[in-house]
Parts: structure tokens; sequence; C-alpha cells
């Protein structure tokens, strides 16, 4: 999980594309609903959940890191968190 006291951050939940018991992740509903439409390669650009979080932080982290921000890699994060 990813947090910054005082201000809101990405939670990247450690267990994105783990299936508990009988629930699927909102990627897995959507995507499924999506396929249905068949829409399912545009609505997931062929990226698993834990793929968009990496697409989505690293930017992110870039930013900050250009902003003098210490802010870890992804891979880095996910290690702290897990």
């Amino acid at each position: 999980m990813w947090r910054r006291t005082g201000c809101r951050a990405v939670d990247g939940d450690s267990s994105a594309g783990r299936v508990h018991h009988d629930r699927r992740n909102d990627h897995d509903i959507f995507g499924a609903l999506a396929e249905r439409l068949g829409i399912a390669e545009a609505f997931t650009e062929g990226r698993s959940p834990s793929q968009w979080l990496r697409h989505i932080y690293e930017p992110t982290g870039r930013a900050l890191v250009a902003q003098g921000i210490d802010a870890p890699d992804f891979d880095r994060s996910r290690k702290t968190t897990s």
C-alpha cells in the first residue's frame, strides 16, 4: 500500500489481480462486461491489474522526483508494501 501522511496517494492494493474466494476484482468484472459488449481490448488495453498500477504509478513517480519529492520506483514501492 502506498501512503504519504497528510496527502492523498495511490493506494496500490498488494492483492491486485488475486481472487479471494468467490470475489472478482474490478478489472475482471468490467473486463468481462467489456468483452460481452465486444470492446474488451479497448477497455483493458491488454493490461492486467498489476500492469495498470505500474502504468499509472511510473509517470507519477517521475513527476514527483522531478519536483524533488522522494518517490521509490514501482518495483521498490511494491517490495516495501507487501
